[in-house]
């Protein structure tokens, strides 16, 4: 895909703990992702720039997160190519 076409682009900041990715999934989702710790609204979302949705992922920090993360990231891949 071309830069144009690309539904969204993850952004990733970086700290001495944390890796945080954004993606766009249903609001619904996101406020699931959100209530299990797992994530938090994305900075444009807590500034009103940006619709409800769009959140930032922390890196997993084991296998069992990995896996939930996973999941994540295919509802959002879904959601950006329109299969949700």
């Amino acid at each position: 895909l071309s830069s144009e076409t690309k539904p969204f682009e993850a952004q990733t900041l970086q700290s001495s703990h944390f890796i945080w990715r954004g993606f766009p999934v249903k609001d619904p989702k996101a406020k699931e992702v959100i209530a299990a710790g797992y994530g938090e609204d994305h900075f444009l979302v807590t500034l009103g720039k940006w619709p409800k949705g769009l959140i930032m992922v922390f890196s997993p920090r084991d296998e069992k997160e990995l896996e939930v993360i996973k999941k994540i990231v295919k509802r959002s891949y879904e959601f950006a190519i329109g299969k949700t």
